[in-house]
């Protein structure tokens, strides 16, 4: 949220760069793979990206993704899913 504000405030930098999205996204869920299985918690993670190279700010997609994912796993019940989908839609 505080991110949001200085986006608003103009104050917050993006930097992108280009890389693989599917396999960044793919580390960070890996990462958190311990943790939901303590909690019998099925994690995937499905890419339905046309490409694999996007330019993305790692540092943005890192907190955002991280975030989603603590949050997702503290609140599903043991024994629940959790499912990452990465999909991009025309504007």
């Amino acid at each position: 949220l505080l991110d949001l504000a200085k986006l608003d405030a103009h104050h917050l930098t993006i930097t992108p760069t280009p890389g693989n999205l599917s396999e960044f996204v793919q580390r960070m869920v890996l990462a958190f793979d311990e943790q939901a299985r303590r909690k019998r918690i099925q994690l995937r993670l499905r890419s339905d990206l046309p490409q694999p190279f996007y330019w993305f700010d790692t540092d943005k997609v890192e907190k955002i993704t991280n975030n989603l994912l603590s949050n997702a796993l503290k609140f599903t019940l043991d024994g629940g899913q959790v499912d990452v989908l990465l999909s991009a839609q025309a504007t």
